[in-house]
């Protein structure tokens, strides 16, 4: 009996939210994991948000059709079906990356905004999340899912730390940090898309604002840091120095000159190496 009923009031919201609950915007958060989407979406608290809804459910989409078993129609019809139980306005997940071709397609006036972190403390706080954190089930299907498509290649010397771990060698990291964010600013029109460093969200309140049509004091800037890592655990500062710094020039190089040029190597980033950490405690 709660299955039908379950059944009926998601057919009713189906069908009446758009009319019930008209999108005063309607944008995705699509930067990459550990990029700031979970405080990206605090910010838009006073609107319909949320981040990452339905993640294992689309977690197994996104499988399913990089798979084959099911067709991209089907992916997108289900994706929409997903969307209109929530009807959010601001949708801010990770996982958005893998359909953007589907969202663009089925929304073609919606926008799109990129939070991008630079490598060094992307890294950093990756790895703090896996060290720091239990993952359900799925997650790690879904990750290990993803480090297969990527072809990851081998640990060498410098990378040590990483394998005893367990964790992806350096090069597969760096090659995901580059690939998410060249993607999405490929795909997603210049018009529909804007690029705000992690850093700089409570700052470029009032530019998400203007991008999206809103007035710039509905958003909270109190909560533009959220979800901070509980414990912070060092593993960046026991990968070699000049091989992080070596790995980061071949793959990330023209992103972290746009970007963040004042960022040209691991020591310029203070508080990160082990020699920072013990200056630190003195």
């Amino acid at each position: 009996m709660h299955a039908i009923e379950q059944e009926i009031k998601d057919f009713i919201r189906y069908w009446t939210f758009p009319y019930l609950r008209p999108r005063r915007f309607h944008a995705f958060g699509v930067g990459g994991p550990k990029s700031g989407t979970h405080s990206l979406a605090s910010v838009f608290r006073r609107y319909r948000e949320f981040h990452e809804p339905e993640h294992e459910r689309h977690m197994q989409i996104i499988m399913a059709r990089a798979d084959g078993v099911i067709s991209d129609s089907r992916a997108q019809d289900q994706v929409r079906r997903l969307d209109r139980r929530k009807w959010l306005e601001f949708n801010s997940s990770y996982l958005n990356y893998f359909l953007l071709d589907l969202l663009l397609d089925e929304y073609p006036q919606a926008k799109f905004v990129l939070t991008i972190r630079d490598c060094y403390s992307w890294l950093d706080s990756v790895f703090n999340q896996l060290l720091g954190r239990t993952h359900e089930e799925f997650e790690t299907q879904f990750h290990r899912w993803y480090l297969e498509s990527m072809s990851p290649g081998s640990h060498e010397a410098g990378d040590r730390a990483l394998a005893e771990r367990g964790f992806w060698p350096l090069d597969a990291w760096l090659r995901v940090w580059t690939q998410h964010n060249t993607r999405v600013m490929a795909m997603v029109p210049s018009d529909q898309l804007l690029i705000v460093r992690t850093q700089d969200i409570r700052r470029d309140i009032p530019r998400m604002a203007e991008f999206l049509g809103i007035p710039p004091d509905t958003l909270d800037a109190g909560r533009s840091h959220e979800y901070k890592a509980a414990q912070k655990f060092g593993l960046l500062s026991e990968v070699d120095e000049e091989y992080l710094d070596t790995c980061v020039e071949a793959h990330c190089k023209e992103l972290m000159e746009r970007f963040f040029p004042e960022i040209r190597r691991f020591s310029d980033i203070h508080g990160y190496r082990r020699q920072d950490a013990e200056v630190q405690a003195s």
